[in-house]
């Protein structure tokens, strides 16, 4: 099983929907909490249908500012059991486990986190019965020390003592994490680059007990300034792949590939003329093969290249054409998006939908329907 959170800094564009099916078909979680949604709960549950989850629970955003998402697929049984505008509180049953989760999000505003910390100490006290499980993951926009910041002024020492006084209280510590350090990053260059841990998942000691090998991935950021983090509680099924056909099948993708057509063209004109024309096609379909073994990096395997590259350029320190090396990534990142799009929708056979509506995940679902009934 595999939970996520996410400040989303807004979903209401269609490059944030974008960035948001991304975050999913990259992770896969059984459930996620997002926060800053700035969506209303109609919005929200046409996400969720679009993205293939079985369950919303909403809170609508207070103007322009706000709102929260909890989504769930099949796989867990969601009860909700309060929620404010900081705040979802849900029991989760999933392979006969039952445990408490909350989804957090700390108020932005200093002088009124302490409702925050006051809103967690109310929750405790709602247990369900002693010693619950209980995991709570989010943007607590708060630091836990010194050492979670770096650049920009000094934090309040009163307002880190604060949060790590009422973490002490619930007997709540954070889970074991991999990944960059830093949660959140304000994206500027030079003396103004601020960056901070403010999203964590922390659990109390009856959670961790029950999960003791839950491990903690800090991700990308996904057009956001938040990175998105997942916590994950149990294996997942590695999934077999079938051998690729032998006969020649063209991708269409192929045409979004530098140097394809040009390389089509030659191959195309160095034939003899007094070859037959299916001779001719046949040779060409072995030297497109050939030049596609020699491109055959997979098209996830690059995005995450390309991600990994675009990320450690955010963080980097270095400020020298910061912008111009940011967009040239950002465009590489794009255009194998729709590689991938492209792909899948070649491969479901559905024209009904058509293609820049980035459903590679429906596109996906097609496919491998075909596939089982061409088994049978």
């Amino acid at each position: 099983m595999i939970a996520m959170v996410w400040n989303a800094r807004g979903l209401g564009g269609r490059r944030a929907f974008l960035n948001l099916k991304r975050l999913v078909t990259d992770n896969k979680p059984c459930f996620m909490f997002i926060s800053e949604s700035k969506i209303s709960s109609n919005v929200a549950r046409r996400w969720a249908n679009l993205l293939f989850f079985t369950g919303c629970i909403s809170v609508d955003p207070r103007g322009r500012s706000g709102g929260l998402i909890l989504f769930w697929n099949e796989t867990v049984y969601v009860s909700l059991r309060s929620f404010t505008c900081g705040h979802i509180d849900c029991s989760i049953l999933g392979s006969n486990l039952s445990w408490r989760f909350t989804g957090f999000y700390g108020n932005p505003a200093q002088h009124l986190r302490k409702f925050s910390w006051g809103l967690l100490r109310r929750l405790a006290r709602l247990a369900s019965y002693p010693d619950e499980p209980w995991l709570i993951g989010g943007d607590f926009n708060e630091i836990k020390g010194l050492t979670e910041k770096k650049g920009g002024g000094s934090r309040s020492f009163s307002q880190i003592t604060a949060f790590v006084e009422v973490l002490d209280e619930l007997g709540m510590r954070d889970l074991p994490s991999s990944g960059p350090k830093f949660t959140w990053l304000n994206k500027r260059t030079g003396r103004g680059r601020i960056m901070e841990k403010l999203d964590r998942f922390v659990a109390n000691e009856d959670w961790r007990e029950r999960f003791p090998a839950a491990s903690v991935t800090n991700g990308g950021f996904y057009g956001s300034d938040h990175r998105a983090i997942k916590v994950q509680l149990l294996d997942r099924c590695s999934k077999t792949r079938e051998s690729a056909p032998t006969r020649f099948l063209f991708e269409n993708k192929w045409l979004l590939e530098d140097g394809y057509n040009e390389m089509v063209r030659q191959v195309w004109s160095h034939g003899s003329v007094t070859v037959s024309l299916p001779e001719r096609l046949k040779d060409c379909g072995q030297k497109i093969r050939a030049w596609a073994h020699a491109h055959s990096d997979s098209i996830p395997k690059r995005i995450k290249q390309i991600s990994r590259r675009l990320e450690e350029r955010l963080c980097s320190e270095q400020i020298d054409e910061l912008s111009e090396e940011t967009r040239k990534l950002e465009l590489e990142l794009e255009k194998l998006h729709s590689q991938e799009e492209m792909h899948w929708h070649q491969r479901s056979r559905n024209n009904w939908l058509s293609l820049g509506d980035r459903n590679t995940s429906f596109f996906h679902k097609c496919a491998s329907g075909r596939r089982a009934r061409n088994r049978i």
